[in-house]
């Protein structure tokens, strides 16, 4: 398999979870990478991490339709556990889209 149909592997892997939260093996929260930005954490740099909320609009029900909050699923949970999500959230950068192929096209795909 080329590098090219890989990624169109992947991109499509992700538009299918995006669309059916019942796929997601993490649910509620679904993790993804960017597949171009870095980021460092603890001195070690690697792919920008984010997640999906189950429940965010994904099917229409809300606008934006999807957020993705940039922040390491592990991180949140460890956090979550003396926290709600509402506040481990709040203040985290994010990223809004219209539908789940924008978040393909901006480089976000399923970790």
């Amino acid at each position: 398999m080329t590098k090219q149909a890989m990624i169109l592997q992947h991109e499509a892997i992700t538009l299918s979870m995006l669309r059916d939260e019942n796929t997601w093996p993490q649910w509620p929260v679904l993790p993804l990478k960017h597949a171009t930005k870095l980021e460092t954490v603890q001195n070690s740099p690697g792919r920008l991490c984010g997640v999906v909320l189950a429940g965010a609009g994904l099917l229409g029900a809300r606008e934006p339709a999807v957020t993705v909050y940039h922040i390491n699923m592990f991180a949140m949970r460890e956090t979550m556990d003396k926290e709600t999500s509402v506040s481990v959230l709040s203040g985290v950068p994010k990223d809004e889209y219209a539908t789940a192929e924008d978040v393909v096209k901006a480089g976000w795909l399923v970790d």
